[in-house]
C-alpha cells in the first residue's frame, strides 16, 4: 500500500538525513535535463525552463511504498533523437543523483552550495545592517545562524571568489566580517594562499 509523505529519511554515518519530496523533485528534475537529447520537462512553461525552481518540479511525480521510491518523469525529447536510449540516460542520470545527494550535498544543504558569491536578504532585518561570511564548504552550516541577525549577508566562497576583500566590504557597508571555516584549512599552505589573495 503506498503512502503519502513529504520527506524521504535515510540512515548515514553521522545521523539520519531527511530530504524533502520538493527537493527530491528538484534533483530528479535537473538530472533529466542534463541528458543530451532531452529539451524541456513537460508542463513547465518555456520561462519556467529557464526561470525559478518550478523548472525543476513540473512533469515529475514521487510515490512512496514502503522503503522503495517511485519517481515519475515526465520529458519532451528533441526530435531525430533514439527514445530508448535518451530514456535510459535519464533514468540512469536521475538515479544516480538521488541515491548520491546524501554525499555530495551534506555541506551546500544550508547555503545552496559552494559559489563564488551569494547575496541573502533578510527583510525581518531593517536596520539595513550588512555582514560578510569568508567561508569554504564547512561554514555553509552557519549560514541560517548568521543570516538571521542582518538585513544583507554576502557569502564569499575565498576559493573561488576573486576580489579584494576590504574593498568589497567598503563597497557593500559592511559592519561585519565573520571567517567561518574548518580549522584543517591552515594545514593547506595553498588554502591559506587563496585566502591570502582576497585580503591585501
Amino acid at each position: 500500500m503506498s503512502e503519502t509523505r513529504e520527506y524521504y529519511s535515510r540512515s548515514e554515518e553521522h545521523g539520519d538525513v531527511f530530504i524533502a519530496e520538493e527537493v527530491l523533485e528538484m534533483i530528479a528534475g535537473a538530472a533529466a535535463l542534463e541528458v543530451d537529447g532531452v529539451s524541456g520537462l513537460t508542463g513547465a512553461t518555456a520561462a519556467e525552463q529557464f526561470l525559478g525552481r518550478k523548472k525543476l518540479s513540473k512533469g515529475i511525480s514521487i510515490l512512496w511504498e514502503s522503503d522503495n521510491i517511485t519517481i515519475d518523469v515526465s520529458i519532451q525529447i528533441k526530435y531525430g533523437v533514439i527514445v530508448p536510449e535518451v530514456a535510459k540516460k535519464v533514468q540512469e542520470a536521475i538515479i544516480a543523483n538521488v541515491e548520491g545527494w546524501g554525499q555530495g550535498a551534506k555541506y551546500s544543504t544550508f547555503a545552496g552550495a559552494d559559489n563564488p558569491l551569494t547575496v541573502f536578504t533578510n527583510p525581518e532585518v531593517t536596520d539595513g545592517s550588512v555582514c560578510i561570511v569568508v567561508k569554504e564548504s564547512y561554514g555553509n552550516a552557519f549560514m541560517p545562524y548568521i543570516v538571521d541577525h542582518y538585513s544583507t549577508v554576502y557569502e564569499i566562497d575565498y576559493r573561488y571568489w576573486k576580489g579584494n576583500l576590504v574593498d568589497f566590504a567598503r563597497q557593500v557597508g559592511a559592519t561585519d566580517i565573520i571567517f567561518a571555516n574548518n580549522i584543517g584549512m591552515v594545514r593547506s599552505s595553498y588554502l591559506v594562499g587563496l585566502l591570502d589573495k582576497i585580503v591585501p
